[in-house]
């Protein structure tokens, strides 16, 4: 269902997208409905080799050591969280999500920011934290039990709902959003409540009881009927659900949906990639040792091999 969406919104499958979603929707096909049906992949604590405790290989380790030194807050994911102005309350999976800077506020790196305010709000590590909320420690930096998300239930709701407020399938979209919103709220806590690090000593341990169900629903709730654009809102909230924890998914979703809006700086120093490319080139081997098709593709595309041709999905 995650590839016909993909291509059912614009391009040469979007009719025959429409049509797998259907059938699969409305042909009652086995789904990830369920916080306890998603598909992740798990740490592996009984490898031999490896002198950690726990032992073995696990995502959180992979995380850790990737985001450990750039793990500031998304001042684009903090606007679309802190909602306590306009719904009464922010986006629940805030406090399991970021922590605070050290004034205490919800305050992210900022692509309107100039790079030498970047530069100055992270010269050092006190700086940091004094300027930037961070990815939180517990739920995600120092799990060593965290889950790698591949399928869940969030995303496969907000897909239907997409689906139902298009008109590509049979179904209420508000429900479908609501639940989306649920399971994107339990998934996120789960992995807060689940955290292990026996050695974690940088930061303490934050865990935190899921809100009442009926708080959460309410909340999504009003943030539907708050919402002049539900194919805006659903998307944003789908962006949202992949977060950091799926980044390409998050990435393309926002190329196929052109939601949510994002500010993009153009790097003036950069000759080839001023701004994040459309698509990867393709190799010179398949210029030399595939001509023809290269030439075709070419044709198909426009003629340039470029950075910036949209792909056939892509909004």
């Amino acid at each position: 269902m995650r590839l016909a969406t993909r291509v059912a919104s614009q391009g040469v499958l979007a009719e025959k997208g429409q049509q797998v979603i259907r059938e699969i929707v409305n042909g009652n096909y086995p789904l990830v409905e369920e916080l306890s049906e998603n598909i992740v992949a798990l740490s592996d604590n009984s490898a031999s080799f490896s002198t950690d405790n726990p032992a073995g290989i696990n995502f959180g380790d992979g995380f850790h050591d990737g985001f450990k030194d750039h793990r500031f807050a998304s001042q684009a994911m903090l606007d679309v969280m802190l909602t306590e102005a306009t719904l009464g309350q922010n986006d629940p999976c805030l406090q399991v999500m970021y922590t605070t800077n050290a004034s205490g506020e919800y305050k992210g790196l900022s692509t309107h920011d100039p790079f030498s305010t970047q530069q100055a709000n992270t010269a050092n590590q006190s700086a940091a934290y004094a300027a930037y909320a961070q990815i939180d420690s517990t739920t995600i930096i120092f799990n060593r039990n965290l889950k790698s998300p591949i399928v869940t239930a969030a995303e496969v709701h907000l897909t239907k709902a997409e689906a139902f407020q298009k008109g590509w399938a049979s179904g209420n979209a508000k429900d479908a959003f609501v639940k989306g919103l649920l399971e994107s709220v339990k998934f996120w806590y789960d992995l807060n409540a689940t955290s292990l690090n026996p050695n974690l000593t940088e930061s303490p341990v934050r865990k935190y009881d899921m809100p009442a169900e009926s708080d959460i629903i309410a909340y999504a709730e009003a943030m539907w009927d708050a919402a002049s654009n539900k194919e805006e809102l659903i998307a944003t909230q789908k962006w949202l659900n992949f977060g950091y924890l799926q980044g390409a998914q998050a990435w393309n979703e926002l190329r196929r949906t052109g939601y949510p809006e994002l500010y993009i700086s153009v790097d003036d120093k950069a000759e080839t990639l001023p701004t994040p490319l459309d698509r990867i080139i393709y190799p010179s081997s398949e210029r030399d040792y595939n001509t023809a098709n290269y030439q075709a593709q070419l044709q198909a595309m426009g003629g340039t091999d470029s950075y910036y041709t949209k792909l056939f999905w892509a909004k």
